[in-house]
């Protein structure tokens, strides 16, 4: 074990409250769309949730680099290879920039037989795609961000993500307030875009600042085929758990699309008091992937261990006591959004089964987090495309026609699916398979 310590040794709470206040307003900034277009159409509500599920999966394609690249600066920060740590910098802006280029092109083309095939509601049809070309067209703004933020976190600077979330978020407000009475759905989505463009350039700001670090061709000269194949070989597997759970969450829409537009709204309603559910759990389980990514790189794997454990602890115990709180609040705070009483009937049942889906997702983000910064990127990848497709997308179909319990019926597939991964997770970072996987130690 190397003696650097100091690197790594961050406090938990000092990395986990600046992301858990970003979390808190990157899921306003979505629910303030929401809650805000409920006041004008419930129509605009199924066309915003629908086109987002798509959005969230190029994010996703995103963060196949930017995953990476937080794993390997992280890992070689601790390793204290700093130089090598700096070529990923220009190499991850370059691929997700070039990338974000030709899918803009591609969704921007595809958008109405994509939302077609996803069976969005007549009535939704236009809205969705009017809402998604709008937004389509800043992907190159999404790609930066990410990237960039990634970066920053690597260094454990949180407190500056928090920071553009907090400007992202007024400005978003500011947008709806001025643009939705007279615009619409396309209101929502000139404001998003607006806001998140401001955030890009305050996050670039703090990059210069903090980093002092340039960034450009004379870097990327500088990045051969070694560099570019760790990358994807870490990228693609890390990428592929995220892609496999939302192409699955696309396969579950469409099941939601064929229950109604009462069906559907739950769901979003529902899944914006999940996302508050598993805040504390998602804030935990970035700020140990920090730890223990430089922990890792240092080959201090009984410090990753400990902290792990503790994270878990922690993560668990929060996602519970929000669930059961938001459960019992589920009646007041549906009712904000929608007076229908079959909404305010379904979402409340609902809420009941997600305590125990947050129990098994507040272990599943702590452990791929912690796996997949440690090097042992395949397993939670090939477990995820397991998991979510015959336990989660199978037992939905199972559940929601053949049984007839429908949404009902989809909320406990999805459960099913979080716990049983949660257990096997467990499993494979107690065997320590993980702690032969690192990246620095062998570049």
């Amino acid at each position: 074990m190397k003696n650097q310590t100091s690197r790594y040794h961050y406090s938990l709470f000092h990395l986990t409250w600046p992301v858990f206040l970003e979390m808190v307003l990157q899921i306003m900034v979505g629910s303030v769309d929401q809650l805000m277009m409920s006041q004008f159409s419930q129509v605009g509500v199924t066309a915003i949730g629908n086109a987002n599920q798509i959005i969230t999966f190029v994010l996703l394609l995103f963060n196949i680099v930017s995953s990476a690249a937080l794993i390997l600066i992280s890992q070689y920060l601790g390793a204290g290879k700093e130089k090598k740590a700096v070529q990923f910098y220009s190499l991850s802006l370059f691929l997700n920039g070039s990338a974000s280029f030709l899918l803009s092109v591609l969704f921007i083309l595809a958008a109405r037989p994509l939302f077609t095939a996803m069976r969005v509601p007549g009535e939704a049809l236009s809205d969705c795609i009017l809402y998604f070309r709008i937004i389509a067209v800043s992907f190159f703004v999404q790609a930066l961000f990410v990237t960039f933020s990634a970066i920053l976190k690597a260094h454990a600077f949180m407190k500056e993500s928090m920071a553009v979330s907090v400007v992202m978020n007024l400005l978003n407000i500011l947008g709806n307030w001025l643009l939705i009475p007279s615009m619409g759905v396309a209101g929502v989505a000139l404001s998003s875009t607006a806001s998140r463009m401001a955030g890009l350039g305050f996050l670039i700001f703090f990059f210069v600042k903090r980093l002092h670090t340039p960034v450009g061709l004379s870097i990327l000269k500088t990045v051969g085929l070694k560099e570019l194949r760790q990358l994807l070989s870490i990228g693609l597997p890390t990428g592929g758990e995220g892609l496999s759970y939302n192409l699955s969450q696309m396969g579950i829409l469409i099941i939601v699309n064929s229950l109604g537009t009462y069906a559907v709204n739950t769901k979003i309603y529902v899944g914006i008091l999940a996302n508050i559910s598993c805040l504390f759990a998602v804030s935990i389980s970035q700020a140990v992937q920090v730890i223990v990514g430089h922990a890792a790189g240092a080959q201090d794997y009984d410090y990753a261990r400990q902290r792990v454990r503790s994270c878990l602890g922690y993560a668990t115990a929060a996602s519970f006591v929000m669930s059961v709180l938001l459960y019992a609040l589920s009646g007041p705070i549906f009712s904000i959004f929608t007076d229908y009483p079959e909404i305010l009937a379904l979402g409340k049942q609902i809420m009941l089964v997600e305590i125990v889906l947050e129990f098994g997702r507040a272990v599943n983000n702590v452990m791929i987090r912690s796996l997949q910064v440690s090097g042992d990127v395949r397993f939670p990848t090939f477990l995820a495309i397991t998991c979510q497709w015959s336990v989660a997308f199978g037992l939905s179909c199972l559940f929601a026609f053949g049984f007839g319990w429908g949404l009902i019926g989809v909320w406990l597939a999805m459960a099913a699916d979080e716990c049983i991964r949660a257990f096997v997770l467990m499993w494979r970072w107690h065997t320590g398979a993980w702690q032969r996987m690192g990246f620095a130690a062998h570049a």
